[in-house]
Protein backbone atom coordinates (compact mmCIF):
# COMPACT_ATOMS: atom_id res chain seq x y z
CA UNK A 1 0.00 0.00 0.00
CA UNK A 2 3.18 2.24 0.67
CA UNK A 3 3.98 2.33 -2.79
CA UNK A 4 0.04 3.11 -4.53
CA UNK A 5 0.87 6.33 -1.61
CA UNK A 6 3.86 6.85 -3.48
CA UNK A 7 2.69 6.68 -6.80
CA UNK A 8 -0.76 9.03 -5.59
CA UNK A 9 2.10 11.56 -4.44
CA UNK A 10 3.66 11.45 -7.38
CA UNK A 11 1.01 12.13 -9.77
CA UNK A 12 -0.27 14.82 -7.92
CA UNK A 13 3.00 16.49 -7.89
CA UNK A 14 2.58 16.34 -11.71
CA UNK A 15 -0.91 17.67 -11.71
CA UNK A 16 -0.15 20.29 -9.46
CA UNK A 17 3.38 21.30 -12.29
CA UNK A 18 0.49 21.75 -15.14
CA UNK A 19 -2.26 23.78 -13.12
CA UNK A 20 0.69 25.96 -11.67
CA UNK A 21 2.19 26.21 -15.03
CA UNK A 22 -0.79 26.69 -16.71
CA UNK A 23 -1.99 28.87 -13.96
CA UNK A 24 1.34 31.27 -14.27
CA UNK A 25 0.55 30.99 -18.10
CA UNK A 26 -2.79 32.72 -18.17
CA UNK A 27 -2.30 35.77 -15.38
CA UNK A 28 -2.27 33.78 -12.09
CA UNK A 29 0.06 34.42 -9.44
CA UNK A 30 2.42 32.28 -7.26
CA UNK A 31 1.17 32.54 -3.72
CA UNK A 32 4.23 31.17 -1.69
CA UNK A 33 7.29 33.68 -1.41
CA UNK A 34 9.62 31.27 -1.33
CA UNK A 35 8.62 29.69 -4.50
CA UNK A 36 8.35 32.67 -6.35
CA UNK A 37 12.13 34.17 -5.51
CA UNK A 38 12.94 30.32 -6.55
CA UNK A 39 11.43 31.35 -9.74
CA UNK A 40 12.86 34.65 -10.26
CA UNK A 41 16.77 32.56 -9.67
CA UNK A 42 16.17 29.69 -11.90
CA UNK A 43 12.94 29.70 -14.33
CA UNK A 44 9.56 29.43 -13.63
CA UNK A 45 9.54 25.88 -15.21
CA UNK A 46 13.05 24.45 -13.84
CA UNK A 47 12.06 25.93 -10.05
CA UNK A 48 8.38 23.78 -10.37
CA UNK A 49 10.56 20.38 -11.73
CA UNK A 50 13.42 21.22 -9.21
CA UNK A 51 10.41 22.06 -6.18
CA UNK A 52 8.23 18.81 -7.25
CA UNK A 53 11.31 16.94 -7.95
CA UNK A 54 12.47 17.25 -4.29
CA UNK A 55 8.78 16.90 -2.90
CA UNK A 56 8.73 13.41 -4.40
CA UNK A 57 11.88 12.33 -3.37
CA UNK A 58 11.46 13.85 -0.15
CA UNK A 59 7.86 11.61 -0.01
CA UNK A 60 9.98 8.49 0.31
CA UNK A 61 10.95 9.27 3.80
CA UNK A 62 7.16 10.16 5.42
CA UNK A 63 5.68 7.85 6.93
CA UNK A 64 2.36 5.94 5.18
CA UNK A 65 -0.04 7.76 7.39
CA UNK A 66 1.38 11.17 6.75
CA UNK A 67 1.42 10.92 3.43
CA UNK A 68 -1.95 9.56 3.14
CA UNK A 69 -2.58 13.04 4.32
CA UNK A 70 -0.68 14.74 2.35
CA UNK A 71 -2.11 13.10 -1.04
CA UNK A 72 -6.05 14.00 0.40
CA UNK A 73 -4.60 17.66 0.91
CA UNK A 74 -2.84 17.73 -2.57
CA UNK A 75 -5.78 16.38 -4.07
CA UNK A 76 -8.23 18.84 -2.58
CA UNK A 77 -5.57 21.50 -3.65
CA UNK A 78 -5.84 20.38 -7.35
CA UNK A 79 -9.36 20.25 -7.35
CA UNK A 80 -9.27 23.98 -6.71
CA UNK A 81 -6.73 24.61 -8.57
CA UNK A 82 -8.93 22.92 -11.56
CA UNK A 83 -11.91 24.87 -10.47
CA UNK A 84 -10.02 28.05 -10.92
CA UNK A 85 -8.99 27.45 -14.29
CA UNK A 86 -12.33 26.00 -15.68
CA UNK A 87 -14.08 29.82 -14.39
CA UNK A 88 -11.42 31.47 -16.09
CA UNK A 89 -11.58 29.97 -19.53
CA UNK A 90 -14.77 30.79 -19.01
CA UNK A 91 -14.65 33.85 -18.74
Amino acid sequence: MKRAQHIIFAALQLVDFVTTAVGLRFGATEGNPLVVALMGAVGIYFALLLLKGTAVAASLLIPERVLRVLNVVFAVAMAWNTYKMALHLRG
